[in-house]
C-alpha cells in the first residue's frame, strides 16, 4: 500500500481552479478592452486614446475609419510615427529647444526633397 501524501480531492480543486482562471481571464481582458476609452498610448506626459488613434489613422489614410475596426497595419504605422514624434518633442523640450514655424517649414521642405511623401503628416 502506498502512502497517502496528497488527497485526490485537493488535486481536483487545484486543477479546476486553474482551468477556471484560464477560461475567464481572456474573456475578462476582452470585455475590458472593448469600448474602452482609456489611453491607448502614453509617451512622456502625452496620451492618446482609441478615438485619437482612429483619427490619426483616418488622417494618414485619407478616409473615414471606424474606431472598432481600425486596420492593424495602418494603426501600427501611425502609432510608430506618433511615438517617435512625441519622443523627439520630449527630448527637444528637455534641452529647451524651441522650434518656430519657419524652422518647421524648412525641415519639412528638406524631408520632401529627400524623398518623404509630402502628404505624410
Amino acid at each position: 500500500m502506498r502512502p497517502l501524501t496528497e488527497f485526490p480531492a485537493k488535486r481536483r480543486v487545484g486543477s479546476t481552479a486553474s482551468a477556471l482562471v484560464a477560461l475567464t481571464l481572456p474573456i475578462m481582458l476582452l470585455v475590458a478592452a472593448c469600448g474602452s476609452s482609456v489611453e491607448a498610448i502614453r509617451v512622456g506626459e502625452t496620451t492618446l486614446d482609441r478615438e485619437g488613434v482612429a483619427a490619426l489613422v483616418a488622417e494618414a489614410t485619407g478616409g473615414p475609419v471606424d474606431v472598432e475596426a481600425v486596420n492593424a497595419e495602418a494603426a501600427a504605422n501611425v502609432v510608430d510615427r506618433y511615438v517617435r514624434y512625441e519622443a523627439l518633442s520630449d527630448l527637444l523640450a528637455e534641452y529647451d529647444v524651441a522650434v518656430d514655424a519657419e524652422a518647421r517649414t524648412a525641415a519639412r521642405d528638406r524631408l520632401i526633397a529627400a524623398g518623404v511623401d509630402a502628404g505624410d503628416p
